[in-house]
């Protein structure tokens, strides 16, 4: 896993990519000085509530982004395997 943060908007917005992949970006708030996350993928509904969370820095608020991504990545690949096995479907017509 490589993370990198790339720094935009007077350093007010950081984008995050996760092996070279953006995945979405951190923002800070500047009224309370805590940052958020704003990602650019889906994941599922159970995971919406780290939307509402507020972090102390760009890099903690990246490692969750990253978490976040990398735990619906892997429940993805769990789902849909990619193997490409030929199925007999004799008898089945």
């Amino acid at each position: 896993m490589k993370l990198t943060f790339k720094e935009k908007n007077n350093g007010l917005k950081n984008e995050i990519y996760y092996d070279d992949l953006l995945i979405g970006e951190v923002a800070l708030n500047i009224w309370n000085q805590k940052w958020k996350l704003d990602p650019h993928f889906t994941f599922s509904n159970m995971e919406q509530g780290i939307l509402y969370m507020k972090f102390e820095s760009f890099y903690k608020a990246g490692k969750a982004l990253a978490n976040l991504y990398s735990d619906t990545f892997m429940l993805f690949c769990e789902n849909h395997p990619d193997d490409t096995d030929e199925t007999d479907m004799r008898g089945v017509f």
